[in-house]
């Protein structure tokens, strides 16, 4: 099986129609999940009956011509630190086994407000942190789907969903895209509302995975223009359709990472830059400004982790105090490092990212775009854990939107193209995507 081709949002005639209904896309999704989940490990928990209830009703509405949105019946997989009431969020740890929330969170309550069925949970690592959960890569079960929304990409990848929500507070969303081929659209910061989900640092955000771009886009409008964005942030802007727009600047940033790359990968990433030039695309490959925010970056590298960690400390200590056997190996570990970033280099960190972020802005004028790689590489091997943060971290750090295009190819997997736009400029470099993708569907 494979992810669905054709976005569920051009469905909309054929729904009205009768020639198609949401409850034949969901029979395709679940035959999907019969013929994967065993081997994949993608949901943590599903519940298929309520699904096809659900559908039958969105079926209904779209006959009679009183559909919620365009996305009312599509199934959808939620990451399971994100709450749901009438399914377990168990945060991806055995310390929440069974545990049931009272209410959704606001982006599940944003969805079943838009029609859209809340297929299942897909697996997470432990807290959204660094130990894995049983979720393989589709295109090689040998190896890791990234972390930490493994399981919404492997669902995507395999068909069992059109689109699945996801949390990034470095590269978990970015990264899993890329590994598993498929979409990933990481908003600005604050740009979706996070209450409800326990990936709550300062730099996390809510995002979606999907087959297609025009699904990630129109399941992220859908949450915004019912749940707006974190408070004190303005929810991400824009209608739910997308106007593919070639990017005239583009730049090329490398990132501090760029030699950690595979050279197939680099290689086909600068040929593509080449061949958008003859597209009448302006590609700035060397320029001053791009230089200097990749030397910024890489001073601040190790800000990534540290600033996270940090602001883990609490709930992981609380958790660990009254269930520390039930942890995984390697969130024990990291509470073990906890006192190695003090107070002082958190405020230190918070500044840097101030500085670097007010710096990125001012580049607004110069560039459409930037574009680098969504990963160092394809998958790698499972027993390694989820992969390098590696290119997938600026962006958060930089508090800017961000999308993974697939597109380039390594050792015979998917590595994607990343674009990086500008803050509350989401809709934008959505547009700019939407390009590439139909230019590069087209070579």
């Amino acid at each position: 099986m494979q992810a669905r081709q054709r976005p569920y949002v051009a469905l909309e005639q054929e729904f009205r129609d009768g020639r198609l209904s949401p409850r034949t896309v969901l029979e395709e999704c679940i035959a999907a999940i019969e013929a994967c989940e065993t081997e994949i490990g993608a949901f943590a928990h599903l519940d298929l009956a309520a699904a096809r209830d659900q559908a039958t009703a969105a079926t209904a509405r779209w006959q009679r011509g009183e559909q919620r949105s365009a996305i009312d019946g599509m199934p959808i997989g939620v990451k399971d630190v994100i709450d749901t009431y009438d399914q377990p969020t168990e945060y991806g740890s055995r310390l929440f086994a069974g545990h049931q929330p009272v209410a959704d969170a606001a982006c599940v309550h944003a969805l079943r407000e838009a029609g859209a069925l809340i297929l299942g949970k897909t697996v997470t690592t432990e807290f959204s942190g660094a130990h894995p959960g049983r979720t393989k890569n589709p295109h090689d079960t040998s190896r890791t789907p990234g972390g930490s929304s493994s399981g919404s990409a492997a669902a995507v990848a395999t068909g069992m969903v059109p689109a699945a929500l996801g949390t990034q507070a470095l590269a978990s969303v970015i990264r899993p895209a890329s590994y598993c081929g498929i979409y990933g659209y990481k908003p600005s910061a604050g740009g979706l509302n996070r209450g409800g989900v326990l990936d709550v640092n300062s730099q996390s955000v809510l995002g979606t995975l999907a087959a297609t771009l025009a699904d990630a886009w129109a399941v992220a409008v859908a949450i915004a223009t019912r749940a707006g964005g974190d408070p004190g942030h303005g929810a991400v802007r824009g209608t739910g359709e997308l106007r593919p727009t070639q990017p005239q600047r583009i730049g090329f940033l490398p990132t501090p990472d760029w030699s950690s790359a595979p050279d197939d990968c680099r290689n086909q990433l600068t040929d593509l830059l080449t061949r958008l030039t003859d597209t009448g695309s302006n590609v700035a490959w060397e320029a001053a400004d791009l230089t200097e925010l990749n030397d910024s970056l890489g001073d601040v590298a190790e800000s990534y982790l540290g600033l996270t960690g940090y602001e883990r400390r609490w709930p992981l200590q609380a958790y660990a105090a009254v269930g520390h056997d039930k942890l995984g190996e390697r969130t024990v570990g990291r509470l073990g490092n906890r006192g190695a970033y003090s107070e002082d280099d958190y405020r230190a960190a918070v500044a840097a990212r101030h500085r670097l972020r007010q710096d990125f802005a001012a580049l607004r004028g110069d560039y459409d775009v930037l574009i680098t790689l969504a990963s160092a590489g394809p998958a790698p091997a499972i027993e390694g854990g989820t992969g390098p943060v590696a290119f997938g971290s600026h962006a958060t750090f930089l508090g800017v939107p961000a999308v993974t295009v697939p597109g380039l190819v390594s050792q015979g997997l998917p590595v994607g193209i990343q674009l990086i736009g500008f803050h509350d400029c989401d809709h934008e470099l959505l547009d700019h995507a939407a390009w590439l993708d139909t230019w590069l569907r087209a070579q």
